[in-house]
C-alpha cells in the first residue's frame, strides 16, 4: 500500500516469475468473434489488453503427428521481418514469427493487429481482413485529481506510513495506491466517498499532501486474492504461459498469454471483469497441445534445449554467461562466474526458434540472426530455476541445482 504501489507490482512480477502470471475484458468493443473457418462455429472471446511478462513450461505436451492448421486469433505488432515479410510480434521489441501470409498491407506495419486465420506454425493465412487493434496497456496513467498537493517525493516518511495505516485499517473498501502524472500520492477506494477519504487522511497525517479517489469496484484484497487463484490455474499447468498482476489504476487483474485455448477461456472467464485477457495466439476450438510446432528459420546442427509450445521467456532478470559447447555431451550451455572466482555451468533453455550451427557453434535466433558464437558473451534477461523441472528427454548439459537452468528471454 501506499508507496509501496510499484513495490506490489513489483512482488507480483516476482511471484509470476516464480509461480511459471474481467469473463475478460473486451477493450476493443468485440464481445465474441466467431470462427469462420472450416465446419466450426465455435465463438470465443477475443480480448485486445493486457499486460506483458511471462513463465514458462519445461515440460513439451505435443503429441505426435501434430502438424495441422489450426484455427486461430493471432493479436501482436505488426512488423516487417530480416527477410522481408510482415509477422505478428508478441512484444512490440520482439518479432516471433508469426508470418502473415500473402501480400499483407504495408500500412499494417507499426501498428498492433487482429487477425482472425488458419495457422500452421509459421504462416498464419487470414479468413477475414486484419484489424488494428488498441495496444495492450497494463498501466494506465491516472490524471491529476487533487492539484495544488505537494509531490511525493517531498513527503516525510511519516506522513506515507500513516496513509498507508489508514489504508490499512478501512481494507475493504481500500482498492490500491499509485503516483498520478503530477506526482502526487494518490489512494483509490470502491464506493462514492472520496472526499470523506481524503479529510479522514489529512486528519490521520496532519494535513499531509495525499490525495483520494473513488469509483472503484474492488478492493485491493478481492484482486489479490483474484490474482493468486488465476496464476494458480498457470503454476498447476505446465502447457500455460501466463503472466500479469493486479493493475491498480485499471482495477483488475491482467493475465497476458502467449497461447489461450478454449478450455483455459473458459476458466479465466469465470472471474468476469475482474479479470482482463491479452492473448498473443487464442485456438478457437482445439487444445494447447495442436498448436503446430514452431518452424525455425535456420539450420539445426546443433541441438539446444528449447522452450516448448512456442515459448519466448518473459522474465527480465539481468542474466548474462559465456556461450560454451560440451563436444562429450553434445550440447550447449552457459558459464558464469561465481563469488569464489570459480566458475558455474547452466543449463541454458533457448526460446522457441532459436537454431544453433557448427564449427564454431553459433547460435541463431528465430529470424536467422546471431546471438552469439562459441566464447562469446550473451548477455540480456532471463529466468533462474531449478533444473530439477527438466524433464528426462531434456538435456542438462552437465549442470545442476535450483539455480542452474537458465530460461532466457530475447
Amino acid at each position: 500500500m501506499g508507496l509501496a504501489h510499484k513495490a506490489m507490482v513489483v512482488g507480483w512480477v516476482a511471484l509470476v516469475v516464480v509461480l511459471s502470471a474481467c469473463g475478460a475484458t473486451n477493450s476493443s468493443g468485440r464481445s465474441s468473434t466467431e470462427s469462420v473457418l472450416g465446419s466450426s462455429t465455435e465463438t470465443v472471446a477475443v480480448p485486445s489488453t493486457g499486460s506483458s511478462s511471462s513463465t514458462i513450461s519445461t515440460t513439451s505436451l505435443a503429441p505426435d503427428g501434430v502438424g495441422a492448421s489450426v484455427d486461430v486469433v493471432v493479436t501482436g505488432f505488426a512488423a516487417r521481418s530480416p527477410q522481408g515479410s510482415l509477422e505478428l510480434c508478441e512484444f512490440d521489441a520482439a518479432c516471433f514469427g508469426v508470418v502473415i501470409a500473402g501480400d499483407a498491407d504495408e500500412s499494417l506495419d507499426g501498428s498492433w493487429v487482429e487477425v482472425v486465420g488458419r495457422f500452421d506454425g509459421v504462416e498464419l493465412v487470414p479468413a477475414e481482413p486484419p484489424r488494428i487493434v488498441a495496444a495492450p496497456q497494463a498501466w494506465e496513467p491516472m490524471p491529476a485529481l487533487c492539484p495544488g498537493l505537494a509531490p511525493h517525493w517531498s513527503l516525510d516518511r511519516g506522513v506515507v506510513e500513516t496513509a498507508n495505516a489508514y489504508a490499512a485499517s478501512v481494507a475493504d473498501q481500500f482498492a490500491g495506491s499509485w503516483i498520478d502524472e503530477s506526482g502526487v500520492l494518490t489512494y483509490g477506494f470502491i464506493g462514492d466517498d472520496a472526499t470523506g477519504h481524503r479529510d479522514a487522511l489529512a486528519e490521520a497525517t496532519g494535513g499531509g499532501d495525499v490525495c483520494a479517489m473513488d469509483g472503484f469496484r474492488w478492493t485491493e484484497t478481492e484482486l489479490s486474492s483474484v490474482a493468486g487463484e488465476v496464476f494458480g490455474i498457470a503454476r498447476g499447468d505446465q502447457r500455460l504461459s501466463w503472466s500479469g498482476g493486479p493493475a491498480i489504476t485499471s482495477n483488475v487483474v491482467d493475465v497476458s498469454a502467449r497461447v489461450l485455448d478454449p478450455e483455459h477461456r473458459q476458466l479465466l472467464d469465470a472471474y468476469g471483469e475482474r479479470v482482463r485477457v491479452h492473448a498473443f495466439i487464442e485456438l478457437l476450438d482445439q487444445p494447447i497441445e495442436a498448436l503446430p510446432p514452431f518452424e525455425p528459420v535456420g539450420a539445426a546442427e546443433v541441438p539446444l534445449l528449447l522452450q516448448p509450445n512456442g515459448g519466448r521467456g518473459g522474465e527480465l532478470a539481468s542474466a548474462g554467461f559465456v556461450l560454451r559447447f560440451d563436444e562429450e555431451l553434445d550440447c550447449v550451455y552457459g558459464e558464469t562466474a561465481t563469488i569464489d572466482g570459480g566458475t558455474k555451468r547452466l543449463a541454458v533453455m533457448w526460446p522457441d526458434g532459436y537454431t544453433a550451427t557448427a564449427h564454431p557453434v553459433t547460435v541463431y535466433d528465430f529470424d536467422g540472426l546471431v546471438v552469439g558464437q562459441e566464447g562469446d558473451i550473451v548477455s540480456g534477461g532471463g529466468g533462474y530455476h531449478d533444473t530439477a523441472t527438466l524433464s528426462d528427454d531434456q538435456n542438462a548439459c552437465g549442470a545442476a541445482g535450483s539455480d542452474a537452468l537458465l530460461i532466457v528471454t530475447r
